[in-house]
């Protein structure tokens, strides 16, 4: 409905202009009539209508001043001038203070007051949508700022300037939260419809709303689903008041954020802060305090140190090893060391660790896409994710590993029959061991003359050239990781041989390992 408040000391004129139009038929709605510019500026006040009809020459206040009273409405409000008098000079200060037009009052009847009253209520929603973008604009303009001024890319007085230009020389002081999705990297990784770029514009929209109708508080996404947010207060307020206002605004942000999108966040508070030069410092010190805090409820368990927020080249460089070669058990070791050396005391791996080691894991997954390997993988339900920590935590992502490593299956494996695809399963988890077609045959319990007949017949190859094709194959994946010797190398994909190696390798690429290391290398 568009409000509209009628404003003339002539009571046949105002009863005349509510008998004139069906208002509720055109969505209007006549919130008020007043008597006096006195009366009429409260009732604006009070009421706040969309259409202000004013009689321009009334007692106490005309027309002009309650016009030019009204400049600064912080609302938006479209005023129609009536006059007794055919002199444009009349009402001309009327429309410079704002006024939309006006009408005479001899003139007016039904047609021409709905046909104005509706020109007014389409440029209200034009300036509705303006005021909305403009607002959207405002509110992403502020998160950069924000985000730019905690990593160090704008000093403080440009954006104090762009933050709080409206209070410009009032005196505030501040609050810095700093809030993190539940394993946000891990949910991300296994459920494809959380989509991050479109998980972490819903909660910005969220808390934009929120924080809107809370009339307080700018929200910044830092990294991995960690975010920033940045609350004002007058500086006369006390810490108390504070404190307990940031924790009523961060409950109702959570409870918003968990009722659309089902996930929950952890976040932690700052102290009071009246330097705002000092912000950046503060932020720190809560990102600090916000890794130690656990996902759940869980009580803290003794862990080892964390030394840093970011696993080694060595390490990263093992754990690729150790996929490439499929050495399960290796992978298991590496993994365990990799939990038990980056948890916090509250058993939760940093989102920037858990970050790099599934980066590790798709990186092998994109390579066997480009090998034309396809893995198949199982998805856990989204919805337990976000509750993961500790030792249910690191199982899960051991699995992932796993099926990284055991569910590769060439894309033509369908063709095969049962039996080859068995045999083909096991080269691939058993190649860097001593394996041969009796020991193969024995795992699938056929003859090794049988074996090795449809072998032949299915793939083209005989079992020991598709066995030695693979471990060349996994071969050439280490040389371009550059992280082992030859030697090395040949022992890891199960030749007992170098020289072998060497022969092989040259016979299968066309190349000697030398070679295609030093084309690695540059």
């Amino acid at each position: 409905m568009i409000k509209i408040l009628l404003a003339d000391d002539d009571i046949l004129a105002l009863n005349r202009i509510t008998s004139m139009i069906p208002w509720n038929d055109y969505n209007f709605e006549l919130i008020g009539k007043a008597i006096s510019g006195t009366d009429c500026l409260r009732q604006v006040n009070e009421l706040h209508p969309d259409i202000l009809i004013l009689d321009i020459d009334m007692p106490d206040k005309n027309g002009v001043e309650v016009t030019a009273a009204l400049v600064d409405y912080p609302y938006p409000l479209q005023i129609l001038i009536l006059s007794s008098y055919d002199n444009f000079t009349f009402v001309r200060d009327t429309l410079k203070h704002g006024a939309y037009d006006y009408l005479l009052k001899h003139q007016i009847n039904s047609n021409i007051l709905l046909q104005k009253l509706l020109e007014m209520k389409k440029q209200l929603e034009k300036d509705g949508v303006r005021s909305s973008e403009l607002s959207q604009l405002t509110t992403i303009a502020k998160q950069h700022y924000l985000k730019s001024f905690l990593t160090g890319h704008f000093n403080a007085n440009e954006v104090w300037q762009h933050l709080y230009l409206n209070q410009s020389g009032t005196s505030l002081s501040y609050v810095l939260v700093a809030m993190q999705i539940n394993n946000f990297i891990v949910l991300t990784h296994f459920s494809p419809s959380l989509q991050k770029p479109k998980l972490i514009d819903a909660i910005l929209t969220i808390s934009t709303n929120v924080f809107s109708a809370l009339g307080n508080g700018i929200l910044c996404h830092m990294d991995h689903g960690q975010f920033a947010i940045l609350f004002h207060f007058p500086a006369q307020c006390s810490s108390k008041i504070i404190q307990d206002y940031v924790s009523s605004y961060m409950h109702t942000l959570l409870n918003n954020i968990y009722k659309v999108l089902s996930l929950k966040a952890i976040y932690q508070i700052s102290d009071i802060i009246t330097d705002f030069a000092s912000i950046p410092a503060q932020h720190k010190k809560v990102i600090a305090l916000l890794e130690k805090k656990p996902f759940t409820n869980n009580p803290p368990e003794e862990s080892l140190p964390v030394n840093n927020n970011s696993i080694s080249i060595a390490q990263e460089k093992e754990l690729v090893n150790a996929l490439l070669t499929g050495n399960l058990a290796q992978i298991d070791t590496i993994l365990t060391d990799l939990f038990r050396r980056y948890e916090t005391d509250q058993k939760k791996i940093p989102q920037p660790i858990m970050y790099q080691i599934l980066q590790i894991g798709e990186r092998f997954e994109r390579q066997q896409r480009q090998e034309n390997y396809t893995i198949r993988q199982s998805t856990p339900p989204a919805g337990t994710l976000t509750e993961l920590s500790g030792s249910k935590l690191m199982e899960l992502i051991k699995e992932y590993f796993y099926e990284l490593v055991t569910n590769i299956v060439t894309t033509s494996t369908d063709q095969f029959s049962h039996h080859v695809q068995n045999a083909l399963q096991y080269i691939r988890k058993n190649y860097n061991k001593d394996i041969n077609l009796n020991t193969a045959s024995d795992y699938i319990h056929l003859s090794p003359s049988h074996l090795s007949r449809i072998f032949k017949k299915e793939t083209g190859s005989s079992f020991t050239e598709y066995l030695v094709s693979y471990r060349i194959e996994i071969a050439r994946q280490l040389l371009k990781d550059g992280n082992m010797d030859l030697k090395e190398i040949a022992e890891k994909v199960g030749f007992n041989s170098y020289n072998y190696f060497l022969r092989v390798y040259k016979e299968k690429t066309g190349n000697t390992p030398t070679q295609d290391m030093q084309r690695n290398y540059h």
